[in-house]
């Protein structure tokens, strides 16, 4: 099926209509004409980007710096956002992500080099009494705030990890000198 475009006007400066496509300055916006319900819209803009919408709802955007927005109707201005491009509301659902470090991020295996100091349990233990979390580890409150860097999350949890796995090693090697202790005394 082939279907024909007109212009209403000759004037380049006005706006121009093609079967219910108005193109307006620095603009354009794409609709199926359905006088009966709301219509799947496009819009162009050449100051705001793009925006989509379906039953006159702004679904999505693309901001004219280049940020995607996914049923946001602004973006964040908090500066701890200021250089994030997506932006979803309701969730993403994925069967994969790869989460990749910064040029100057580092990964939890400095906790296996001899310089590393790992805190004694009881320090662990009254640091937790006192803070109620983890040390290293960001408070509730802290995340409730500013949320969270999944990379830098994944290092710290990546980090408490490998120190259990030292506090297990150091644990195992105390059982077994008190199971040599306790064996040669029969």
């Amino acid at each position: 099926m082939y279907r024909k475009i007109g212009f209403t006007t000759t004037d380049s400066f006005s706006n121009a209509q093609t079967n219910n496509i108005p193109i307006a300055n620095y603009g354009m916006t794409m609709s199926k004409f359905d006088s009966s319900s709301p219509s799947p819209t496009v819009s162009f803009s050449g100051w705001n980007g793009i925006n989509f919408y379906t039953n006159t709802a702004e679904r999505m955007k693309i901001s004219s710096s280049g940020k995607v927005g996914i049923d946001v109707t602004t973006f964040p201005t908090n500066p701890l956002y200021a250089n994030y491009k997506l932006f979803v509301k309701g969730g993403v659902l994925t069967d994969e992500i790869r989460v990749s470090l910064s040029s100057n991020g580092t990964w939890a295996d400095y906790v296996f080099y001899d310089k590393y100091k790992l805190m004694p349990l009881s320090e662990v233990e009254t640091f937790i009494a006192a803070n109620k979390h983890l040390p290293n580890v960001p408070s509730a409150k802290q995340v409730k705030e500013e949320g969270i860097n999944v990379s830098e999350m994944f290092r710290i949890q990546q980090e408490k990890i490998e120190e259990l796995t030292l506090y297990i090693i150091e644990q195992n090697k105390k059982i077994e000198a008190l199971e040599t202790i306790v064996k040669s005394k029969k």
